[in-house]
């Protein structure tokens, strides 16, 4: 699944074109396009007994299919390439955002493990409010 993040990230600037120039059919129409080819490889995958792993594999067939679609109509062209001070502010602005989620998923997990909550009313009791199910 996480190829199909690369192969919309690719498509992503020629769709945005396409939306700035008011050509929404066009994305329409490659979205639409994406449909039946997902639903057609994942149900024959599954049919062919490949689990889970027939989800994947029809999701990133529509995003091909999409992508394809979008690329050859758009009127903007891919360029790779590496701009430093682009990334320098993409680093500014992104830092600070995974450091947060960063915290937040520690703390998450740290509350929800049944190790912390068990310990926490050894040593508070039920003062704390935490109760164990």
């Amino acid at each position: 699944m996480s190829l199909t993040i690369v192969i919309d990230g690719s498509a992503a600037v020629p769709m945005d074109g396409l939306i700035r120039d008011f050509r929404r059919e066009l994305v329409a129409r490659s979205e639409l396009a994406a449909i039946p080819v997902g639903v057609a490889v994942s149900v024959g995958l599954a049919m062919m007994g490949a689990g889970e792993w027939s989800l994947a594999v029809g999701r990133g067939a529509g995003a091909l299919v999409a992508d394809a679609s979008l690329l050859l109509g758009s009127p903007l062209r891919l360029r790779f390439g590496w701009d430093t001070s682009v990334a320098r502010l993409l680093r500014g602005f992104g830092l600070p955002l995974a450091g947060t989620t960063l915290v937040e998923e520690v703390l998450l997990d740290l509350t929800a493990s049944s190790w912390v909550l068990s310990w926490v009313s050894r040593c508070w009791g039920s003062t704390c409010g935490c109760t164990i199910l």
